[in-house]
């Protein structure tokens, strides 16, 4: 009793691995349909987002007989576990560059040699990576349907295997704008922190004191130009933000515009035509006290 129980274990172990085997060899045996790689990348700004419609021309043979009939053929497309594709899987199915709806393939035997470019599309729902499955036939009139008999086809009715691959990458307007940023920035820390003090160099820390006719102390520190002025100024948000401050002194015993900015530790002075300075020099040093002569009075400054 043990042995006849053991033997039939042993038969259908048999049967079901020759089974698979035959299943495997039939489906290793089709032929393979590459579609490539479709790329998508998410919408930014006015470049939209779209997936490529991948495309293959596929040949379909059929006998005489089938075209006298105007037999007609339906296919459609199975994932690896024989699901039929269609919009609600995430992808669109073209033939000939015309949507088909259903995503089922109608070609009729119009003559021995039937060509068809099928489009494969990926939409933006679909699992990313590496796609299988197969080219199945849905419905057909006769016996031969290229190199496939009706015996050989099945009762899955696969004809031929396909693989795509799907892959999402950064769009590439959004990737560009991500790129111009980053040297933006750059170009912003090397322009603040290094090229900055060397067009438009700053002064250090001291004071000129406005002795006579008037008193006025002013601060030098992080300035990078002194004008003093008898009319009213203002600079503008852009030049004291990429260039530095200037600090005008406004009184009206200024005829014309004195101008002071920074020379290493000391500080340079430009005066108009008609001014002239005393000590004689174009370089004010800590400590020392200058008058300016103008057409009118004479101005005493001091640098500490």
């Amino acid at each position: 009793m043990k042995n006849n129980i053991l033997n039939t274990i042993i038969l259908i172990g048999i049967f079901f691995l020759i089974s698979s085997c035959d299943k495997t060899e039939n489906e290793s045996s089709l032929e393979s349909i590459d579609f490539g790689e479709s790329i998508y990348f998410d919408p930014f700004l006015w470049s939209k987002s779209d997936t490529t419609v991948l495309k293959r021309t596929l040949k379909f043979e059929f006998s005489d007989y089938a075209v006298e009939q105007h037999a007609q053929l339906e296919l459609q497309f199975t994932d690896d576990k024989q699901n039929i594709l269609n919009n609600n899987q995430h992808v669109n199915i073209f033939v000939d560059n015309s949507f088909v709806r259903n995503g089922k393939i109608k070609i009729e035997a119009k003559s021995n040699i039937v060509t068809k470019t099928i489009g494969f599309q990926f939409l933006p729902g679909s699992d990313l990576g590496e796609h299988h499955g197969f080219l199945i036939i849905s419905s057909h009139n006769f016996d031969r349907i290229d190199n496939f008999s009706k015996a050989q086809i099945g009762s899955d009715n696969r004809i031929k295997r396909w693989s795509a691959n799907y892959d999402k990458e950064y769009n590439p307007l959004a990737l560009g704008v991500f790129w111009l940023l980053i040297i933006l920035l750059i170009f912003i820390f090397i322009w603040f922190f290094i090229f900055r003090n060397q067009f438009y160099p700053k002064m250090k820390k001291g004071r000129i004191q406005v002795q006579s006719p008037y008193f006025k102390s002013i601060p030098t520190k992080g300035v990078r130009m002194i004008i003093f002025s008898r009319e009213p100024r203002k600079q503008g948000y852009w030049d004291r933000l990429w260039k530095g401050k200037i600090l005008y002194e406004i009184n009206t015993i200024w005829d014309k515009d004195v101008i002071i900015t920074p020379k290493r530790k000391n500080l340079k002075i430009k005066l108009p035509p008609g001014f002239i300075i005393k000590p004689v020099t174009l370089i004010l040093t800590k400590y020392n006290t200058y008058e300016i002569k103008t057409e009118k009075q004479t101005i005493k400054l001091q640098y500490n």
